[in-house]
Formats: C-alpha cells, structure tokens, sequence
C-alpha cells in the first residue's frame, strides 16, 4: 500500500503483484509497470483517504475458493477520518484491466467497510483472522484505534465471512453478533486497537483467535489482548477486551513504559505443534525496542468427569470421578473450575457446607473435594473446566450422572369425612423407584387407627382389614379406606417395599374434615422441672369458627409427670386450648432420671370431633445433659419368622447436637407380644436388652410366634445416665398362614361318631354324656393337630402346640356336630398365645427345650387345669348333666372368651406357681424378683439382661404386672 499517492495527495493506491516461476528475475519491478498480467493497482477514492495505510489478505472470504484482499483507508472521507476499509474478492481474472477503482465496488467483485464516527481512523489497522466462529469461511478484523470520535479508546470490528457476505456496503456499526461483532477498549487514550492480527490457534482447540495490540494503555506501557475464538463468539455483539478472564481470552502487560502494541503470529516457533505469539515494544531500552515470544498451548484433557451418585448422598472425588492431562505442565496444578451447578454443591471435607467453584487436581488426588447432593428427588448437574498455569484452557464440559432415586414415598395423605370410605388414588399414596416398574411397589401399613384397609367390593379379591397392597391395585381403583365413623381423626404408617429396598415407615398426613389437628405436641423440661404449656408447644390447628375454648384437649397414658390446673391446683387429664391459651396448665416432671412421655387428643366440643392422639416430642435433660431420644423404632415382621434388627430399624440419637450415640449405649424392650427377642447366636435365650454395638454388628433377632397376630414391643435407650420415653414399634407385618374358613361336612365323621351323634338326635340319650364329651374332645384335639399342621418355629413346636394340645384335651372347642372352620381353629391358636405371652411378661418360664420333662409337664398341665378351673367357674343355672349337654351343642369355651380372659387366666396360672415355688420349693425358675433376691429362667446369661428390670411384687396390681418398670439408672453404674 502507499497511503501517500499521489505525490503526498494522500488518496493512495495499493498494488497487487501476482507470484510465478519467474516474478522478480530481473531484481527489480515497477509496480507503475503492473498492467493486468503481472498484476494490478487499486486506487483510493478522495485526496487525504490515505488507501493503502495498511493492507491484508483477507482469506476466502465468501467460499469461493479464491483468496480475497482487504485494504484499509483511515482517512475516509477526505481527510474527516471515519475510516473506510475495502473487500476485493479474487477470481481468474481480478484486475485483468490493470486498475481498479476501489469506488467501483458493488457487491459482486468486493464490497466496502464503513466505520461509525468521524476521527475513528477506522481501518487504520486490518488484518484476516482465520475462521474464528468455525464456520468454515475466513473472517476479517478491522480496528479503529481513535474510537470515538478521537477519543482513542479504540474499537475492533471482526466481520464473519459467508458466502453472501457484502451487499456492496456494510455498516461496521450493524455488527450484531450474526453477522459479527465489535470489540471494545479499556479506556480513553489507550489507542486499544492500533494493531490487530491474526494469533493463529494459540491454545490448540482448533479455533483461529486473534490478537490487539493497545499502544498507549497504562500510561504508554501498553498491552495486548488475545480473544479465543469459538463456536459462539461475539453472540451479544459487543466483548469488552476488561472482560478476558482466561475462558474468553486473556491480556498481557508489558514490562515498562515501551509502547507495546505490534502484534503478529510467530508460527510455531519452539516446535511443539502449537503457533506461538509475537509482541512488539517499540520503547524498551531508550527505544531501542524488544519483541516477546508468547509460547502457544495445548489445553488440558478432561479424562474423567462423571458421579454416581443417590439421593442426598455425599461422594467424595477421586480420579475416577475427575481427571485431567496436560502435557506441557504440572497435572497437580491443574484447576477445575465448576458452573451451572444444580441439585447440591462442591465442597472441602474440612470445610463441610461452604461452597465451591475451583479446586486443584491435587485436592481431588488426596480427597479432599466431596460433592453433596441437595436430597431432592431431582438429578444434580454442572460443568467443568480445566485450567492450566499456561495460556490453554479446556471445557466447560457437561458431567457425565448416573443418578440412583432410591425407593421414596411421593405422597402420602388422606382428606375424609366422618365415617367416609375413600377410593384411594396415586394423589393419596404413591412411591417412586428408579429401574423397577412402580405399579408393582408394595405398600404395608402398621398403627391403623380409627378405620381400615380393604379390597373394594368390585375387586378381584374382595377383603376387608389387609395391610398390605401393590401401587397397581391403587391405580386400578381397587383400594379404599374404611373410616370407623368413630369422629375421631385415623391415623396410620406407610412403608413401601420393591423386593430388594424399603422405605422408612412413613406417617400419613390425615385430614379429618372439621376436626382439629395437631401437627406439633413439643416440650423441653428438666429433671424435676415444672414448665406451663403454650399454643406453640402444640400447635393446634382449629376448624373454621371454632373458638379455643371449644377444643378439649385430652391426655393419655401420661408417664413420669403430672399435668395440674394452676387456678385449681389439682391434677388434670382434659382442659380447653383456651386454658392453654391463658397459661393455666403446667407439667411437672417427677424427679426421676426418665423422659416423661404421653399423647394428647384435640377433641371439638360441640361436635365431638377430634384429631387422631399424637405422642409428645420431649426434650428431657438434667444438669445440662439430654436423654436420648429413639430415632427410627420399627421392624418388618412376617408370620413365623426371625426379623434380625439393625440400626435401620432401630436407633437413637443425642437430641441436642443429633449426634449418633455410644456403641455401649443399651436398648430395652418390654410389653412383648406374639415373639421374642434372642441374640443370633443364642436363639434359645430370650433377652429384654442389648446394646447398640450388637446392633450395628446384626446380632439381634426378633422372632415372630407363627400367630397370624401382629406383634409388638415397645423401646426405651439409656444413656448419659437417662432413659427415654418407652414407646411403642411399629409393626409392619406380613402374615402368610392366614386361613380362610373351610366349613366342615359330615364326611369327616366316622359311622361310630355317625351312630352317636344320630343317636342323640333322635332322642335315644341312652349313652352317656361323659363318653359323648370324650368323643368330641378327641375330634377337636385330632383337628386342630390337623389345621396346625407342621410346626413352623421352636417355639411353636416346643411351647405353643403343647399348650393348645392340653387345653384341647381338657375342654372341648367344637360345635354341634363337631362343625368348626379352620378359621375359628386359627382363632382359638391365636388366643392360646396370647395367653402365653401373658405369662412371659409375668416372667413366667416358658423356655420348655431346656427344661427337665418332669418341669416342663407340670407347667404344661397347670396352665390346662387352670383354664379349665376358669372355664367351670363360669357355667351358671345348669342340672348336673347340663356341662354333658352343653358341651355336645356348643363349645364349652370359644376363642373369643379365652381371648377376653387372658390376663385373668394368666394371673391364676402366675399366683399359683408362685404359692407352688414358696411352699414345695419346686424349682420352676420362674424368673421373679422376690424381696431382691432374682430367680432367673435357667439360664445364667439371662442375668445380664434381666437384672436391669425392677420387678413388681405380687401385691401388685394386674395392670402394673404387665409393663416392667423403667431402668433404674442406679443399676448402670
């Protein structure tokens, strides 16, 4: 170019010389002498347009695979420097003429540039870039270094080349980010785009960047920016060259004040493969100048980037999670650098819950990163990059999850009226699992109140009071929920199940319509300590229109406290919310080393409904020091079998910091019911404690008694010298061996029994009743031998098929004809153990394996003598033949009288062992604790485990006898 033609007029022409074999030969060409064939000139437009001040190839601008030129003239127009830069496009025969006139171009052979404002110097600078956006065609950049208007902030314009690119004319101010964008400079005075160029691929991610150089910034120190390109680029229209931050692009300061600003690719100059940089500083050493070498770079390889992860789960990373190479640096100084985080948060395992967004490789090799999962049903996300201590940076790259949603309950709630059966939908109880088809997801309920389960009518298998049912019966509408009608709100316990995981147990969230409820029952006392109840330690929520002195707030089975009226100064179980409300009711904990414990029932006077009892949340400390509370107190039980326990279905915590408790700390269960507890290794010994420790290590069983009855315990845990509530498990029960009723016909009598019974019927009484009785005995005990069937359990084979079999013996069962279904048989079973668990509360032995015949046959044969002295005790009015009679037409007991009757029977069979044991001294072992002196059940490990229990003394009363006093604390030390 020759800004200066002609003759210092400043027009300027620019000159293209075409290359061949023999170009130049003679040494010297006079480019006056270019004529079409050797070449051709390219003339300004006006005087002082300075055409030609700087000149570039311009690549294969439009794609037609021939190389294009681009000239810059900073004067445009005239000499008002707004600037104007020029495209000619090439082709075979571009300037075949000799000359063209830069004016002349209309969109077909070139195309102009025109810059913003007067003094902008616009095209002052130009240069191809190389194809930046990746879209296959070559872009260009021009810089105007005086933008705005002489100000010398400076701006770059890069234009995207295509193949309709210039219509003749385009405005460098229409760049929008489609068609290009613009580049901004820091500060006035900084002439930020007085030189720009093509940087090559500088950092090795196969996108062509560029360089500026800013002659003047800080104060004539000068800087130089590189901006990365990449396949959104320039989107927003505008990048401002103080917004480099290493991901876009980055700056270089220059030593001194030496006019850095000359920028130029360098090649590949050290031989690595990578094109290197070069700077220029016209000022360094009194103008004497320096030029720097930027190395080029290679980006680091993200190696690893992937998490497998389940809901609210913590990992911590290694390099199978994350890794990274890089070739040209120290791979323990790489940096990951996270964004778009969604669903949980980086962290340091020192620094738990404080966010971050950069780490090195070296925390990740020596774990101390961890990602944690926010806990919501919803897949975590981010992406990474990788950066090096070079120029080269890698990302950001999207992780690669494998995201488990365990089995989780979704919802679970019940809206009903008083007495309503609802049809259950997915919007009352729906569970969710990743992998498994949901419809086949088993539901099992536990703590039903107030009403029950059932097939509907219209189902396959029509049946009331199940508890258990899949997600697909839901759908299908084959599942209902039965209110008692009793105007008290249900209440109930869901867990799901999918053959290999469960659910914890999950409280249904239960609406009764205009009744109350109560969604918190909270309170912090200390030993001894007196505190007045508040609404919010209640929180109950009152039916429209309802005033507080309407609701009655009910407590029951209130333990180791007292509540009193302070306006009567008398003990009370009932009072109003509005008592409450007025600060008139107070709880006093009794002063021992035990968490109280009750339930309160908000009760609407004028409709009597009420919400389901709710158990009381106690914080309970003295001198500083907080009582355990139980955390998860459940079990999955199926009929007949051993349930091994866990710290899943059982466990506590310290309530002030829910911190996990000891491994030494002890668990206490009483108030067993159908089954025992026994260590794995000692099935035979039945145990009422163990630790912590033989939890976590699973050696404690439960073991179901084969009864189609639910079973149940309740749990208590001491610790730091305190003992929580005893509160009840809950239950989740599968029973197996429920049969259904099978009536009996006459087939199953033999022609004797036929004679007999056809005998009495037709009046010929002549054989005794007493052989009549002994006939239908036989029959009864030979039936019941037959339903029982095999022996499921030790227990059942050694204590409840003994039991039944001598009570069988001693009193018939049957009704008239011997009918009876298999249905009441299973009745009569489930009664029989009942009474047996009686006993064990009352610590009566039944451990019958390792009792001597003779023991074990007289315990055997008290319990029938006993339950027959009972049963005769209760025929009233008959003649003596009467019981004969009787016993003929109608059971001499039923199931259900047994049932009623268990605790009665129990106390008898109990008093009269012990008057046995005090008089014969026979050594029963029936594991009372007399005047302090503890005999046990045969077994010196019992000890162990049954000297923390205070025993009651036979002067006690009957209810007391069935629930063993708390731990005394005193016994721990």
């Amino acid at each position: 170019g020759a800004g200066g033609y002609p003759g210092g007029n400043n027009k300027g022409r620019s000159y293209v010389v075409f290359g061949g074999p023999g170009v130049g030969r003679s040494g010297n060409i006079l480019l006056s002498s270019l004529n079409g064939t050797n070449g051709f000139k390219l003339d300004g437009e006006n005087n002082n347009d300075y055409s030609g001040w700087s000149v570039s190839g311009a690549g294969d601008i439009n794609g037609d695979s021939y190389s294009d030129l681009l000239i810059g003239a900073g004067g445009y127009p005239g000499g008002n420097n707004k600037g104007r830069s020029y495209v000619v496009f090439g082709g075979q025969r571009v300037g075949s003429t000799g000359n063209i006139l830069l004016s002349s171009l209309n969109g077909t052979n070139g195309f102009k540039l025109d810059a913003e404002n007067n003094g902008d110097w616009g095209g002052n600078s130009v240069s191809t870039i190389g194809d930046i956006n990746g879209d296959g065609y070559a872009d260009l950049l021009i810089g105007a270094y005086a933008y705005p208007n002489g100000t010398t902030k400076g701006r770059g314009y890069v234009v995207f080349g295509s193949s309709v690119v210039g219509s003749g004319n385009i405005l460098l101010s229409s760049l929008n980010g489609d068609n290009g964008f613009k580049l901004d400079g820091e500060n006035n005075s900084t002439y930020s785009i007085w030189a720009v160029n093509a940087a090559g691929d500088i950092n090795s991610d196969g996108y062509a960047d560029l360089v500026i150089g800013a002659f003047f910034a800080s104060g004539n120190k000068g800087h130089s920016y590189v901006v990365f390109g990449g396949p959104g680029i320039g989107s927003s229209g505008t990048i401002s060259l103080s917004s480099l931050d290493g991901i876009n692009g980055f700056k270089l300061n220059d030593e001194d004040y030496d006019y850095s600003g000359p920028v130029s690719t360098g090649g590949d100059i050290n031989g690595d493969g990578i094109v290197d940089l070069l700077i220029g500083a016209t000022g360094t050493g009194g103008n004497k100048g320096r030029t720097y070498v930027v190395f080029g770079d290679t980006p680091p390889i993200l190696v690893n980037n992937s998490l497998f992860l389940s809901v609210g789960a913590t990992i911590i990373l290694n390099s199978t999670y994350l890794g990274a190479y890089d070739r040209n640096h120290n791979n323990n100084t790489l940096i990951f650098v996270t964004s778009s985080v969604i669903h949980g948060q980086f962290e340091t395992t020192y620094s738990p819950g404080v966010m971050l967004t950069n780490f090195t490789q070296q925390q990740v090799s020596i774990g101390t990163i961890q990602f944690v999962h926010d806990g919501s049903l919803a897949a975590p996300n981010y992406n990474i990059s990788v950066y090096s201590t070079g120029i080269a940076w890698t990302g950001p790259s999207a992780v690669n999850i494998r995201f488990t949603v365990p089995l989780t309950i979704v919802n679970n709630q019940l809206t009903l009226n008083n007495g309503q059966t609802l049809l259950l939908t997915l919007d009352n109880l729906k569970a969710l699992d990743s992998g498994v088809n949901n419809s086949q997801i088993v539901f099992t309920v536990a703590n039903v109140q107030n009403g029950y389960f059932a097939t509907t009518p219209t189902s396959k298998n029509s049946s009331k009071n199940i508890t258990s049912f899949n997600q697909a019966q839901i759908l299908n509408g084959d599942i209902e929920f039965v209110h008692s009608g009793d105007k008290q709100a249900p209440s109930y316990w869901v867990l799901a199940s999918d053959g290999i995981q469960s659910t914890l147990p999950s409280l249904a969230s239960i609406v009764l319509i205009g009744a109350p409820i109560i969604t918190e029952n909270t309170l912090n006392i200390t030993t001894g300590g007196t505190i007045t109840l508040t609404p919010n330690m209640l929180n109950v929520t009152m039916p429209i229109g309802i005033a507080p002195n309407q609701v009655n707030l009910s407590v029951n089975d209130l333990q180791h406290a007292t509540i009193t009226s302070k306006l009567m100064q008398t003990p009370v179980s009932n009072f109003t919310l509005a008592d409450v409300v007025a600060g008139d009711i107070q709880l006093t904990q009794d002063g021992s080393l035990v968490s109280p414990s009750y339930t309160i029932t908000a009760i609407v006077i004028p409709t009597e409904l009420s919400s389901a009892p709710v158990p009381a949340d106690v914080l309970f400390s003295n001198r500083g020091v907080y009582a355990p509370q139980l955390v998860n107190n459940y079990l999955i039980v199926t009929q007949g079998k051993a349930a091994r326990l866990s710290n899943r279905y059982l466990s506590a915590q310290e309530p002030s910091s829910g911190q996990a408790l000891d491994n030494q700390t002890m668990f206490y269960v009483s108030n067993i019911e159908y089954g025992h507890f026994s260590l794995i290794d000692q099935p035979q010994t039945w145990i009422t404690s163990f630790s912590q420790q033989q939890l976590l290590e699973s050696q404690v069983q439960f073991v179901q008694d084969g009864s189609a009855a639910t079973p149940g315990y309740q749990t208590s845990v001491v610790a730091f010298g305190l003992q929580s509530a005893s509160l009840p498990a809950s239950i989740f029960f599968n029973p197996i061996n429920v049969l259904s009723p099978s009536p009996v016909g006459d087939s199953s009598f033999s022609t004797w029994q036929k004679t007999v019974i056809g005998a009495m019927i037709s009046g010929g009484i002549g054989i005794g009743f007493a052989l009549l009785q002994i006939c239908m005995k036989r029959l009864a005990n030979k039936k019941l031998m037959q339903v029982l069937g095999q022996a499921d359990t030790e227990y059942e084979r050694q204590v409840v098929r003994p039991v039944m079999k001598e009570i069988a013996q001693r009193i018939k069962i049957t009704h008239f004809m011997n009918a009876i279904t298999n249905k009441e048989l299973m009745a009569f079973k489930s009664a029989v153990r009942s009474l047996l668990s009686a006993l064990e509360r009352r610590q009566v032995d039944l451990n019958f394996s390792e009792m001597k015949e003779s023991k074990k046959d007289q315990l055997i044969n008290e319990i029938g003598n006993e339950v027959y002295r009972w049963m005769k005790t209760k025929e009233r009015g008959c003649r003596k033949f009467c019981p004969g009679l009787h016993a003929f037409f109608k059971p001499q007991m039923t199931s259900e009288g047994l049932q009623d009757a268990v605790e009665e029977i129990a106390d008898q069979i109990t008093q009269t062992l012990r008057t046995k044991t005090h008089r014969a001294q026979v050594s029963l072992s029936i594991g009372l604790s007399v005047s302090g002196n503890s005999i046990y059940q045969g077994h010196s490990d019992k000890k162990r485990s049954m000297d923390m229990l205070e025993l009651d003394s036979p002067s006690r009363k009957t209810d007391k006898l069935e629930q063993p006093e708390e731990v005394p604390i005193a016994a721990l030390n």
